[in-house]
């Protein structure tokens, strides 16, 4: 089963404001990687380039990625705008410069069922060299 045909896993909001080069490009490599059941969010942020038209296309072609067009710019508080929408059981905040690898998903899913207390996870964060766990 395609991972957009399920209930939700992974629900991911995507802020974008004025880069549709790199907005289509954080798409791209996001769509061709989840595996896990999501939902997509893109919240833009009032932006005046071609990042709309970027969106529309997306959402057309995917019935669980949803857009957001805010009438003015607000920031990273625009994240707040998707959080009462979120239906998957992990928020994940996506900013539009990212390139997703393959397993990125998974990868997190692991975290997570690996340290149950674990409450956020950063994929940028400096991984430890030993078995340490930071409660």
């Amino acid at each position: 089963m395609h991972p957009n045909s399920q209930t939700p896993i992974i629900s991911t909001i995507l802020l974008n404001w004025n880069r549709a080069d790199l907005l289509e490009k954080t798409l791209e490599s996001y769509l061709s990687t989840i595996q896990t059941p999501f939902e997509l969010f893109i919240i833009d942020n009032a932006s005046m380039d071609t990042s709309r038209d970027v969106i529309n296309r997306v959402t057309e072609q995917y019935p669980n990625v949803s857009a957001i067009f805010l009438p003015e710019n607000q920031g990273g508080k625009a994240f707040n705008v998707a959080l009462p929408l979120c239906r998957g059981r992990f928020i994940h905040f996506s900013e539009n410069d990212l390139e997703y690898l393959p397993g990125w998903d998974e990868y997190v899913l692991q975290a997570f069922e690996d340290f149950p207390k674990l409450g956020q996870l950063s994929l940028f964060a400096p991984v430890p060299t030993d078995e340490e766990v930071w409660e």
